[in-house]
């Protein structure tokens, strides 16, 4: 899936997606805040993209991250102003995120204000979120049922899933069906059905899958119906009704 078409406000949601369950799936009590008004030390207010603290061995932590998702490489003049909004700040690590990388000029004044550059390919995928980071959350394997819906998932030779759904076309659009059956069904009438394998979509799973598809542009597609005469019947009902009736 690729984030990284959608600008502005939807790459600082999925940054602060990927920090909230990374935070989540290590049991760290934490707070992740997207636009964030931080007031300094000085009683000055600013606009943080991401803030997020969390606790560890009885300590806080705490995390100012800007975002850049521009087509050319960010300036030193914006890691001054990011600077600027945070110096005043007590006990902050500074973060920022660039899609397209940064000029000399900007890595030089980063480094020598402590302010860490990270690129986007430093943050995991989705692919990556599901098999790796997140792994326990996300990788059901044959013993989960649906609540209430089944999927096809990629397989290992292993028998292990990958973490990647499957999708009835490049869009990302990732069928929910009625039963284990139904979902058999669609996955031998697969070309490569070998690389597929029928899984139950847990309560957890399916509100992360939702989230993830929202920022990626994705959408889920619900088969109401048993796939009969080789025909499979998927409904476009919504994310927000997926959410409304399917959520519990």
């Amino acid at each position: 899936m690729e984030f990284w078409k959608k600008k502005g406000a939807q790459f600082e949601d999925f940054v602060a997606y990927v920090y909230q369950y990374l935070l989540d799936i290590n049991d760290c009590q934490s707070i992740v805040c997207k636009r964030a008004k931080v007031k300094g030390v000085d009683g000055l207010e600013g606009e943080i993209d991401v803030y997020y603290e969390f606790q560890h061995l009885n300590l806080t932590y705490k995390v100012a991250i800007e975002c850049k998702d521009w087509n050319k490489p960010v300036t030193a003049k914006e890691v001054r102003d990011f600077y600027s909004k945070i110096e005043h700040l007590s006990n902050v690590a500074a973060v920022m995120i660039s899609t397209s990388g940064y000029q000399s000029g900007a890595v030089k004044w980063a480094n020598g204000r402590g302010i860490i550059l990270m690129n986007k390919n430093d943050l995991p995928s989705f692919n990556e979120i599901l098999a790796g980071k997140i792994k326990k959350v996300f990788l059901p394997n044959e013993k989960v049922c649906g609540e209430p819906f089944w999927t096809l998932m990629e397989i290992q030779e292993n028998g292990e899933v990958t973490g990647t759904y499957y999708s009835v076309s490049d869009k990302n659009e990732v069928p929910m069906l009625i039963s284990k059956k139904t979902a058999e069904e669609l996955r031998r009438k697969l070309p490569d059905k070998d690389s597929w394998a029928v899984r139950g979509v847990s309560q957890r799973q399916l509100k992360a899958l939702i989230q993830l598809l929202e920022v990626s542009g994705g959408k889920l597609l619900l088969c109401p119906i048993p796939i009969e005469n080789d025909s499979i019947q998927l409904i476009d009902i919504g994310m927000d009704t997926f959410k409304k009736h399917y959520l519990w």
